[in-house]
């Protein structure tokens, strides 16, 4: 080939007879055999294959790692609600229990109270009982001794009507008379005597029911402070668990606040 001459370009396009006329050449028969191409065709699906699996693959595990981290929230937000739901049955249940402890405490001691009280008031009882009965003894002797003295002065009243035995019983009837005389001088100092030994009996009961009352006022004191000491360390206690439970429970809602930011 000349150094002048154009040389051809290599397309597939020819030139026809006619102007503006081109025709294509077709393209030459592929160099590789066929099963090559179905290989590579072959090889080019399982990529693909490959890639959406791994693309599913990967959508599959971000779903599974969301349901996870949600699954784990929601499971440490009820964990959190059932602490506080604990802390605050707890809590209502320490103050019944609490309570429980003092209401039995203050029946116990009013029970015991009452039973010294009517203890004491049975022993006053009976030794009123004891009074009252040794004075109706005093008195069924007295009405006793007046019913004889009645009866003699009737009967030395019969005597004296009878003419026969009038001299020889006047001077029976004088002894009598001085005897009984005496007899009622007796009576009279035993009367005194007794009611001296009855106003000595009321007294001593007297200053015996107002030292009985004393100490039983200074009892009733005694238990009361006792009862107002023992209210409040309770309520001391009380007021601190409280306080430590508000305090637990501000924790936790802070952690369950956290938790729901998350």
């Amino acid at each position: 080939m000349e150094l002048g001459a154009v040389r051809s370009r290599r397309t597939r396009e020819l030139t026809g007879p006619t102007p503006h006329s081109v025709a294509i050449r077709g393209r030459p028969p592929p160099t590789l055999p066929k099963e090559h191409l179905i290989l590579e065709r072959r090889k080019q699906e399982e990529l693909r294959e490959e890639a959406n699996a791994v693309v599913t693959y990967n959508k599959q595990f971000d779903l599974k790692t969301s349901w996870e981290r949600s699954t784990d929230k929601k499971i440490e937000r009820n964990t959190v609600q059932r602490r506080v739901k604990e802390l605050l049955q707890h809590r209502d249940y320490s103050l019944q229990e609490r309570r429980d402890k003092l209401r039995d405490l203050l029946q116990r001691e009013e029970k015991q109270y009452i039973t010294e009280l009517a203890s004491k008031k049975e022993t006053v009882l009976e030794r009123q009982a004891r009074m009252r009965e040794r004075a109706k003894q005093l008195r069924d002797k007295r009405e006793a001794e007046r019913i004889a003295l009645v009866e003699n002065k009737l009967e030395q009243r019969w005597r004296g009507q009878c003419e026969e035995l009038r001299a020889v019983l006047t001077k029976r009837h004088q002894d009598e008379v001085c005897l009984d005389r005496a007899a009622q001088l007796r009576m009279k100092q035993e009367a005194k005597q007794r009611e001296q030994e009855e106003e000595q009996i009321y007294a001593r009961l007297w200053e015996e029911d107002q030292a009985a009352k004393c100490k039983r006022e200074e009892i009733e004191a005694a238990m009361q402070i006792e009862r107002n000491r023992e209210m409040l360390k309770v309520l001391t206690l009380q007021m601190a668990a409280v306080e430590k439970q508000k305090e637990e429970m501000r924790e936790l809602k802070e952690k369950e606040a956290q938790l729901l930011v998350i």
